[in-house]
Parts: structure tokens; C-alpha cells; sequence
């Protein structure tokens, strides 16, 4: 499980820090960038809720959010795509390959995010952007699959 961070309301500032790796399959002198960000924790998005809704019961919040978050793994279990409020759709996807045309393909749920999702995060400020050197640097790479 992902460890999450407790913050306080005086904290949400929309602030994240990148780390910048030299692309090393690029001609170029062009770098990817990592993104390190806080994870809000499931308590931080009641209070949230709490805030923007003060005229809502606490245990409603926890009742309906609990209902959403089960209903959601029922539809995904069940095979269905879950547009989640507009903010994205989960989708099942498969994640590796078998060896064998009746072999069972491994599954994993893949997160699209809504176009407003994107322009939202389109807006947070980089604190800091920090180089990073690589250890292990693979400078080339060969097909070895049999061709005929």
C-alpha cells in the first residue's frame, strides 16, 4: 500500500519537485523528467469534503465515499470501464504476455485521466528541479528475436 502524506489545509499548495534523467536513447541532449509529489491520504479527502460541505454529516461522507469506492471495484471486477466522476476512467488492461494461445494474460487497472484532470495539473509550480545522475547506463540495444 502507498504510503501516504498527513498534511494540514496550510499545506495544500500545489507544489511538486522533479527530477531530470539525461533521455540516453535520444541523439540530443533532452532529459525526462520524475515527479515527486505528496499522496493525500483517504482521511485528508474527507476533511476536504467536510470543509467544502460543513452542512454535511461526517459518517455520511464516510458512508457515501466507502459506497463509491466499493461500487467502483464491483463494476471494474465485473469487466466495465468507470468513468469516475469525469475526472478519468479506470479500465482494465493487460499487463504482460503468456506463452500459449489459451494462456491466462495477466490483468492490472490503467487510470485515463478527463481532459479537465489534465489542464488541472497543468497549473501546479515546480519547486524544484534537481539532476539526477545515472548509474547503469544501457547504450545500446539488439533484437535477438529469431527472424526467418
Amino acid at each position: 500500500m502507498e504510503k501516504a502524506y498527513v498534511f494540514e489545509a496550510q499545506d495544500l499548495t500545489g507544489l511538486v519537485s522533479v527530477k531530470l534523467k539525461k533521455n540516453q536513447f535520444a541523439e540530443n541532449s533532452n532529459f525526462y523528467g520524475i515527479v515527486s509529489s505528496r499522496t493525500a491520504s483517504p482521511d485528508n479527502l474527507y476533511k476536504q469534503v467536510l470543509n467544502a460541505l460543513p452542512e454535511v454529516n461526517r459518517g455520511t461522507i464516510y458512508t457515501v465515499s466507502d459506497a463509491l469506492v466499493s461500487q467502483t471495484l464491483d463494476l471494474l471486477s465485473k469487466g466495465y470501464a468507470v468513468n469516475f466522476f469525469g475526472l478519468g476512467t479506470f479500465r482494465i488492461a493487460s499487463c504482460g504476455t503468456t506463452d500459449s494461445k489459451t494462456g491466462k494474460i495477466p490483468l492490472t487497472v490503467k487510470f485515463s485521466p478527463s481532459e479537465q484532470t489534465k489542464l488541472t495539473v497543468q497549473n501546479v509550480q515546480v519547486t524544484e528541479s534537481v539532476y539526477e545522475e545515472q548509474s547503469g547506463i544501457i547504450s545500446s540495444i539488439t533484437d535477438v528475436k529469431y527472424r526467418r
